[in-house]
């Protein structure tokens, strides 16, 4: 059943967005245009996240600091190279590993607060002296 208690509020409601628009003949965009926009946008959104994803795996895969320009021929043409490192850079902040520029090249670190429970003990052989040796022979 359609409750028509509620039509006047409605009709308010559209009358004052028509006087914001600018009234009845205001340029709005027509649904078809709207909808064609919204597809555009998906397909940004989905070009970016392929985008970040091969700029996050070249950064794990390579052994050394990458350019921006090194990245740019390995990614979609016309991809925002500096918003992709930005969002990656805020995706891995605060994290285990982040992603730093050093001399305009970029890559994956230990983050610093961290980096200290990292280190391995280097065992280092020491030869015994000549006196060592022998008080060794005689335990």
């Amino acid at each position: 059943m359609i409750n028509h208690e509620n039509d006047s509020g409605i009709e308010e409601t559209n009358a004052l967005a028509k006087e914001e628009l600018g009234g009845e003949n205001s340029a709005l965009i027509p649904s078809e245009e709207a909808d064609q926009i919204a597809n555009q946008d998906e397909g940004r959104d989905s070009r970016f996240s392929t985008d970040l994803r091969i700029l996050e795996a070249l950064l794990f895969a390579t052994s050394e600091p990458v350019t921006e320009h090194m990245i740019s021929e390995r990614l979609n043409s016309g991809a925002d190279i500096p918003a992709l490192l930005e969002e990656l850079k805020t995706v891995y902040k605060g994290r285990g590993v982040e992603l730093l520029q050093a001399s305009g090249r970029w890559s994956f670190r230990t983050a610093p607060d961290i980096s200290d429970r990292l280190k391995l003990e280097k065992f280092v052989p020491r030869k015994l002296s000549r006196a060592a040796i022998e008080t060794l022979a005689i335990i």
